[in-house]
Formats: C-alpha cells, sequence, structure tokens
C-alpha cells in the first residue's frame, strides 16, 4: 500500500500550515503550451497485442512504492531460459532499456530498482509455466475486443459501455498474470497502462479512463515542471532538496505532493475556461513531457523521492 495514501483534509491542514496562497492567474503562455503539447499527433501502432503486453510488463515497473528495510529478492535467471522471452521476444530489449533509464536519472535505491525488475519477470515466468493457457486465451480475447472498439461504426452510448467493459475485463487480466498490479487503491498503474494501449492503437482519445481517483500524478516530473513554470510556490525549506538534489525525507514528500495536488486542482480549473479541458490522464502526460522545455533552461533539475521508482 502507498505510503502517501492520505486524505483530501490533511492536504487542507498542509495548506494551512504553510501558508500555501495561488497567484490570482497561471500565465497564459504556459496554459497555451500544455494545449500544444496535448495536441500532438499520436503514431498509431498496428500490433494491438504487441501494445497490450509492452505496455502491461512496462508500467509494472511504475509507482512502486518502498518499504523501510532494503528489498531482498531473489537473482532472476537468464532471460533466455524464461517463457516470458518466448511470449514477448522483446523483453530484454525492454528491460535493459529500462535499467539505463533508472541509471541515468541516477535513480533512489537503483539495485533496489533493479532487484525488483527482475523479481517481477522470474514472478511472471512462473506463473507462465503453470497458466500459460488460459493466460493466452485471456489476451486474444481482449486483443479481440479492442480491435472490434477500434473498427467498429457504433454510436457514442454504445461505445463507451463495451469500452468500459473491457477496461474491466483488461483490469483482471493484469491482476491475474502481472505482479505489482493491483495493489494500489488508485489504480494509476491499471488505468495508465490501459490509456497507453488505446491511445497507441488509435481508439478515440476523448473516451480515455480519467484519473481523478489518482490522488496527484507521481511523476517525479511534475512538481520540477510546476515550480519551473512559476506556479507551484514552495516554502524555503524545499530550496535545499531542489538545490542539492537530496532525497525529501517522507514528511515533506507529503508536503510536496499537497502543493502539488492543490496547484493541479487549480490548474485544471483555468484550463477549462479557455479550451475544452483535459482528462487527468492528458494533464499528467503533457506536464510529463514538457519536462524537456523546461530542462534546456534548468539543467536536469527534479526532486528525489525514497518511496517511488523515481
Amino acid at each position: 500500500m502507498s505510503l502517501l495514501t492520505y486524505s483530501k483534509n490533511q492536504v487542507k491542514c498542509y495548506q494551512k500550515k504553510y501558508n500555501v496562497k495561488f497567484q490570482n492567474e497561471f500565465p497564459v503562455d504556459f496554459l497555451r503550451g500544455i494545449y500544444a503539447f496535448k495536441n500532438e499527433p499520436v503514431n498509431i501502432h498496428s500490433n494491438i497485442r504487441q501494445e497490450i503486453l509492452y505496455n502491461s510488463i512496462l508500467n509494472m515497473f511504475n509507482y512502486n512504492f518502498w518499504p523501510k528495510n532494503s528489498i531482498n529478492y531473489s537473482r532472476s535467471k537468464e532471460l533466455n531460459n524464461l517463457l516470458i522471452s518466448r511470449i514477448y521476444p522483446e523483453i530484454d530489449l525492454l528491460l535493459t532499456d529500462r535499467k539505463l533509464f533508472l541509471k541515468k536519472l541516477k535513480a533512489v535505491l537503483l539495485l533496489e530498482n533493479f532487484k525488483m525488475i527482475d523479481w517481477y519477470i522470474e514472478d511472471i515466468n512462473k506463473m507462465f509455466i503453470v497458466n500459460y493457457t488460459n493466460f493466452e486465451k485471456d489476451l486474444s480475447l481482449i486483443e479481440f475486443e479492442l480491435g472490434q472498439l477500434k473498427f467498429a461504426n457504433k454510436t457514442y452510448g454504445d461505445y463507451a459501455l463495451d469500452y468500459l467493459s473491457t477496461y474491466r475485463r483488461y483490469y483482471k487480466f493484469l491482476k491475474r498474470y502481472f505482479s505489482g498490479y493491483g495493489q494500489d487503491k488508485f489504480q494509476k498503474r491499471e488505468i495508465l497502462a490501459w490509456n497507453l494501449i488505446t491511445e497507441n492503437i488509435g481508439l478515440d482519445r476523448t473516451k480515455l479512463i480519467n484519473l481523478e481517483k489518482c490522488f496527484i500524478p507521481i511523476d517525479y516530473r511534475i512538481p520540477s515542471i510546476l515550480k519551473h513554470a512559476g506556479v507551484l510556490k514552495l516554502p524555503v525549506q524545499f530550496d535545499k532538496y531542489f538545490r542539492n538534489k537530496e532525497i525529501l525525507s517522507i514528511e515533506d514528500e507529503k508536503v510536496l505532493r499537497s502543493f502539488t495536488y492543490l496547484t493541479l486542482q487549480k490548474l485544471k480549473k483555468n484550463l477549462n475556461q479557455i479550451g475544452d479541458g483535459l482528462t487527468d490522464y492528458e494533464l499528467d502526460k503533457t506536464l510529463f513531457n514538457m519536462y524537456s522545455q523546461y530542462r534546456d533552461v534548468y539543467g536536469e533539475s527534479h526532486f528525489k523521492y525514497n518511496t517511488t521508482a523515481y
């Protein structure tokens, strides 16, 4: 369970304790920049099965919350001996890229991250050995239904109903076959994987499942982008973390996420006033992708947390 599961009432307490105040308006250029990123074209992928497997595996490694004690998972076997490497031949490349990504980020608990990645894959492989036939059956059904949704010519009501029922099937699929899913009460990993799949295969993006149940986008980049853009005001105590690239204490991380949550709520209201609004998924993705814009000016500057894979 997340170390950061706490109520909106606690957010309000932090707001009062630290005297959090907002600007009357966000910079117009910043708001327009969000829409510019939102409207960037998406590369459509035709291989639905490939998209399901890629995003299901990749998002296992997102938003993991670490225990206090060091993780003591067993070392994985060589990938060429794993059944998963035959189901998804690109698995070794995906895992190598993921580890390079974390190393480049100078991620907190890097070795624990690597161990967890290996453990997840080993655990999935054990499941495949026992339950491979059912896995293939369930995967094929989801692939078929997504194909039907992609090419179906239905009314909005019927489409939305089928879309949601297929998502629910996919959610059960993830919990049954992929380690790590189902542990997060906000379902961010599951919903993010689903939204990426449906977006990448060309389904109507207006029907993306909202992330509003997620307390806050957890990406390490989001608070940094809001800070660089001048829309997230923080107490002086946070400057040392950012300036010295220190790891936030658990309590200060909660405070930072509270501030970010409040800022994003106000940001969404502003966006709704100047355009057609964004889903939580679109706002999360857009802000994450805007990082390159600020990195060119401020360098690789972001907050470091002890409780996530980043």
